[in-house]
């Protein structure tokens, strides 16, 4: 779900440019609320720098970001939620799941789309 930090950051990117608002950052929670446009946080979180990102040339509104969890990374953690942060840690987007408990053993890697 794209929360309401979303467009203040979109605002405040395209009338001034700061850096700091670039979705650079991914976050893996424990918490169970369930989605809502004024979230701000995530429980518990581990945040990391995104892996990278794509945009389609089929689709100029689409926005993809990558990231992975490495094996080393997170391990204990019954991930519940997911977000997107920007560089100065800006909540721009939440997603709660069912639960994944992550293992030494367990690597996990995928992308977000965005539709802007």
């Amino acid at each position: 779900m794209i929360v309401d930090g979303y467009y203040t950051t979109l605002r405040e990117l395209l009338a001034t440019g700061n850096a700091d608002k670039v979705v650079a950052r991914i976050g893996f929670g424990i918490g169970t609320a369930p989605e809502a446009a004024g979230d701000t946080a995530l429980t518990g979180a581990y945040v990391k720098a995104l892996s990278g990102f794509e945009m389609d040339p089929a689709n100029p509104r689409l926005l993809r970001f990558t990231y992975k969890l490495l094996r080393g990374e997170a391990n204990g953690m019954a991930i519940t939620e997911i977000g997107l942060f920007t560089a100065d840690g800006q909540l721009v987007a939440r997603k709660v799941r069912n639960p994944i408990v992550k293992t030494p053993d367990m690597a996990i890697g995928d992308s977000w789309e965005l539709l802007v």
